[in-house]
């Protein structure tokens, strides 16, 4: 008994950390990077704007990401069409200065948000819930 306790302890520590690094998620994300520049998105950041998992993520956290439904069979759009809905639509409604240019997330890039064809009609934020 005296032997099981601090390993009892010591399990019940690993797995507080666990849930807490899943809760907060990376801090920083490497996106994209296929048609334009790679997005550094700062999920810290949005994380403290928003202060709850499910505006980005509606499905919530554990669902394999995006990709996991978006894009597998045709039921749900694309992943890269579905993550510019979210946050163009996001930065929309905020009024996010300069957030329709394509390279407010990709560094380098040119064009708007509008011009994007993988941007949905107009990067309303359709698919956010």
């Amino acid at each position: 008994m005296k032997n099981i306790l601090p390993l009892l302890f010591t399990l019940f520590l690993l797995l507080s950390a666990e849930v807490v690094l899943a809760e907060n998620g990376p801090a920083t994300l490497e996106l994209g990077g296929l048609s334009q520049p790679k997005v550094s998105f700062n999920h810290g950041t949005h994380q403290a704007l928003t202060g709850d998992c499910k505006t980005c993520h509606h499905m919530g956290v554990g669902n394999g990401g995006c990709k996991g439904c978006h894009g597998r069979d045709g039921r749900f759009a694309d992943a890269t069409t579905a993550i510019h809905d979210s946050c163009n639509g996001c930065h929309a409604e905020r009024a996010v200065a300069g957030s329709d240019a394509c390279g407010f997330c990709h560094p380098g890039a040119v064009g708007t948000t509008e011009s994007a064809p993988s941007a949905g009609p107009g990067g309303k934020g359709k698919n956010r819930r």
